[in-house]
């Protein structure tokens, strides 16, 4: 909703009515609902004059008062931080200073209440955004800051602990260096993390991760300089999951700026790691995470880039990865990656030291855990670089009954294989297309992937495999639901987007004759996605030879046409509507005339779905307009469907969408009516560039003619509008019981249910 339709009466009305609103409101979203409103007013660029003038900072005191609801303290301190930032904010910061709000602010950092400790930070990080003046300084040092936040970072709300995070980021990022805050970031980075809790580690990470990415260069450097990479270490093999995480996230920032001897550091920190390992697996799967998050920010570190060295460290990754996956999977049909080049110094011992555990004892669990592991450091890598025998060797395990049987390492080693088509489209396309066929056809690839691989046939700059149309066809036939309706999704995305031999390579007769074949699917949303397939073959200017070949077809005689359209389910009726409509276009096409009676189209017009009505509204248009060129014995065919009148009796629909589409039509019957009987009362029938019609059309036409003018199609043009469902509530005027709750059911705070 655009603040343009918030009334000023109505918002001033809530901001004197927030104090008041009851402590008995259950719902606390409630009160966001109440926050998100006002926020939308701060757009204004007079919001803050107005706000003045409406005594807001005394609204904001009230809401302050000891005896008043926290929620509601927070809505107004929060409101007041954003409107600080908002058009002549430094108006309102510099009358704070004579309020008591400021005083509020420095004492309400330890309230009992979550929320409000996490508004006041809020509200200070609001005002160091602009407003990093003297009166600022003096409202940090009434706070105790430095304490403040490490009270805070260690608070028992994680939403406490990230605002705090983003004020201490806020603050060291200021120009002015503060030894408080580098002493207390210091202090954070120092903290051992075999004697704290999971909470504070926790913490500790997200200060270092919120100074690294949210912090300017200062702030990063300096958090990177006490907080060393080898830190992570401890926390990267912590037990907690959450921690676990969050120090994954923090390696991978670290690794976008790390410098070759402190990569190498850390590759013999997990060397070392696996050396020790008693712990099974476990370990191994950390490690593999912490490599496929070094393959994934390596290639844009800086640093890296200078000395050339990281695309070859991404590559001997990748290839141990997929050493460690056919060692997993041994019968899998993969060629051997890379083995005549040496392995990296750094990386030996790490693939020796997971392969010889692999050697023995290993649950399937744990067997599979690692597999996908290793699937992610191949995925990172076929990202940005992209070779011939990674493919092949992805395509091998593709084809592995067993690894189809895995989901997770399937979709990972998919993505792998998608993203090297991508990268190398251009280079030996010949090969790409024929692995692209060789992917689509294989069943063992669902729905949503199969999708993404379709994605890619869309891309391809240059020809189509011949073999696609058969791994098309073999997909339309799939026992999945989900794929033949993906397929036919394809199909009519193929139809509008390929160039003209593109196109005509995927869509062959065949094709086309099996997407008729499943207008009879038993899925409702395969027949819809067919009728909708068919409706883009017709419209396609690429496929002309198509068009009178599916206009003849056997199977799309009248019968089945009428049988599409009284369809049980709306979106199979909407799709059939669509696929009529472009059949009408095929001029030797008459099926779909004679697959129409006026009993047939008064049902959709009175469709329950709204769609199905729209799209009755679009058909009965081209009827009438098709009406006026077409030859006598369709003309009186067409007039026993009344069209016009069912038509003209649509304008009254209930869904506004639904007169948008009559008013659409009307305008363009109007356009081409009105002018002709006009002539035809001047007597200047002859004048019309139109066929000549015989007494009965030209009467016909001069009662559309009268009908059309009679339309009000002013008022119909105002019923459109959407602004009017909200016209009643916004003009409402705000009373003190509509910020309250009352016992009865259904009446309390009503006034923002339009919101």
């Amino acid at each position: 909703m655009s603040n343009t339709t918030i009334s000023l009466n109505v918002m001033r009305g809530v901001l004197e009515q927030l104090p008041l609103m009851s402590g008995k409101i259950v719902d606390d979203t409630r009160h966001e609902k109440v926050l998100s409103y006002l926020r939308l007013f701060l757009e204004r660029q007079d919001a803050v004059t107005q706000l003045l003038g409406w005594n807001v900072i005394g609204i904001v005191e009230q809401c302050l008062d000891a005896a008043s609801d926290f929620r509601v303290s927070s809505v107004a301190i929060r409101f007041l931080g954003d409107a600080l930032n908002a058009h002549d904010g430094a108006v309102l910061w510099a009358e704070l200073g004579n309020s008591s709000i400021l005083s509020w602010i420095s004492k309400a950092g330890d309230s009992p209440h979550a929320l409000v400790r996490v508004s006041t930070l809020y509200f200070l990080r609001q005002a160091s955004l602009k407003h990093y003046d003297q009166q600022f300084a003096k409202l940090l040092e009434s706070t105790d800051y430095s304490r403040l936040l490490l009270r805070r970072l260690q608070d028992s709300s994680y939403f406490v602990v990230s605002e705090a995070c983003l004020l201490l980021a806020q603050l060291s990022s200021i120009a002015q260096v503060d030894d408080k805050l580098d002493g207390l970031v210091s202090r954070i980075a120092q903290w051992q993390p075999d004697k704290i809790s999971d909470k504070r580690k926790i913490s500790a990470l997200a200060v270092i991760s919120t100074l690294v990415l949210e912090g300017n260069e200062r702030a990063s450097e300096f958090a990177l300089q006490v907080f060393k990479v080898e830190q992570l270490e401890p926390y990267l093999f912590e037990s907690d999951t959450i921690v676990r995480d969050k120090a994954l996230d923090l390696l991978e920032l670290t690794l976008y700026r790390i410098s070759k001897d402190a990569l190498d550091k850390v590759l013999r920190l997990l060397s070392n790691r696996l050396e020790y390992d008693g712990s099974g697996g476990k370990n191994i799967a950390i490690v593999l995470r912490c490599l496929a998050a070094a393959v994934k920010q390596l290639p844009g570190n800086d640093k890296l880039n200078k000395e050339q060295c990281q695309r070859e460290l991404c590559e001997q990754l990748a290839n141990m990865a997929m050493r460690i996956i056919m060692r997993i999977y041994p019968d899998a049909q993969t060629p051997a990656t890379s083995n005549d080049i040496p392995t990296m110094s750094i990386i030996e011992p790490i693939e020796t030291r997971i392969l010889a555990h692999l050697s023995g004892k290993c649950s399937v669990g744990e067997l599979r855990q690692l597999a996908s592991e290793a699937a992610r450091i191949i995925r990172e890598h076929c990202r940005l670089y992209s070779s011939s025998s990674m493919t092949s060797a992805i395509n091998g395990l593709l084809g592995n009954s067993q690894v189809q049987q895995h989901t997770q390492l399937l979709h990972l080693l998919l993505d792998a294989a998608e993203r090297q088509l991508r990268a190398s489209l251009d280079a030996r396309p010949a090969y790409w297309q024929q692995t692209l066929s060789e992917l689509i056809g294989n069943f063992a690839i669902h729905a949503s992937r199969l999708k993404q691989l379709f994605n890619v046939v869309l891309e391809m700059p240059q020809g189509i495999s011949p073999s696609l149309e058969q791994a098309v066809r073999a997909r339309l036939a799939d026992v999945e639901w989900e794929a033949r309706d993906t397929a036919l999704e394809f199909i009519a995305q193929a139809a509008c987007h390929l160039a003209d031999m593109q196109a005509q390579m995927v869509v062959t007769k065949a094709v086309a004759d099996d997407v008729v074949g499943l207008l009879k699917d038993r899925e409702e949303y395969v027949r819809a996605s067919a009728a909708s397939a068919l409706a883009a073959l017709l419209k396609s200017s690429h496929l002309d030879a198509l068009h009178w070949w599916l206009a003849s077809h056997q199977n799309l005689q009248s019968p089945a046409i009428t049988c599409l359209l009284e369809d049980s389910e709306a979106i199979v009726r909407r799709a059939s509507l669509d696929f009529v409509q472009a059949l009408m276009s095929v001029e030797s096409s008459k099926e779909w005339l004679s697959s129409l009676n006026h009993r047939l189209l008064y049902a959709l017009a009175d469709d329950p779905d709204f769609e199905v009505r729209v799209r009755c509204a679009q058909l009965l248009t081209r009827l009438t307009f098709y009406s006026l060129h077409c030859v006598d014995v369709e003309r009186r065919a067409i007039d026993e469907l009344q069209s016009d009148a069912l038509l003209l009796d649509m304008c009254r629909d209930s869904s506004r969408y639904v007169r948008q589409a009559c008013l659409q039509g009307l305008k363009v019957l109007t356009k081409e009516i009105v002018p002709v009987g006009d002539r035809m009362d001047e007597g200047e029938q002859g004048a019309s560039k139109r066929v000549q019609r015989d007494g009965s059309q030209t009467s016909g036409l001069h009662l559309l003619s009268e009908k059309l003018r009679n339309v009000d199609f002013t008022r119909l043009e105002e019923s459109l509008s959407a602004e009017h469902l909200y016209e009643e509530a916004l003009d409402t005027q705000v009373e003190r019981e509509l910020m309250k709750e009352s016992h009865e059911p259904n009446d309390g705070n009503n006034i923002l249910d339009c919101y």
